[in-house]
């Protein structure tokens, strides 16, 4: 007769704080029975995110930020925040570095893509195994005549 046994690993603080944090900012994972390993393309937003945007989303009167009227300008005002604080939080200069809002990473790579002057001084060098999005800039730089 075998018997199975479950061997429990020691638990440390960073443990201890790591399931805490699991239980009470993403309990629908253990509720929907779900292992998620994707927070490179998708980082699932925690309750306390959730709960802080549908109180500024119920707050707030935003408006599209490009017209020029009270809910306009408020969306204005959350937009220029965030881009000072990332600044900040990155440490950067204002008066250097440009922070620029895109639907998604696929997005933000086009827009770099597009952009960058490549030719033939100015060539690609990216790795063999990337993301699609990432493998399309090599189109870009070969119109451009660059080494890749």
């Amino acid at each position: 007769m075998t018997a199975a046994v479950r061997v429990q690993a020691p638990r440390d603080a960073a443990y201890e704080s790591f399931e805490s944090i699991r239980a009470t900012e993403f309990a629908r994972l253990d509720a929907q029975d779900v292992v998620y390993l994707d927070y490179t393309g998708a980082a699932l937003p925690s309750e306390s995110q959730i709960c802080a945007h549908d109180q500024l989303l119920r707050g707030s009167l935003l408006g599209n930020p490009h017209s020029e009227h009270a809910p306009s300008r408020a969306a204005t005002v959350w937009i220029e925040e965030a881009r000072d604080r990332l600044l900040r939080f990155l440490d950067a200069y204002p008066d250097e570095y440009e922070v620029i809002f895109t639907a998604n990473a696929s997005a933000a790579i086009k827009l770099v893509a597009e952009s960058y002057g490549f030719g033939p001084r100015a060539g690609l060098v990216i790795a063999a195994d990337n993301h699609n999005s990432v493998n399309g800039v090599r189109e870009y730089a070969r119109r451009a005549g660059a080494p890749t």
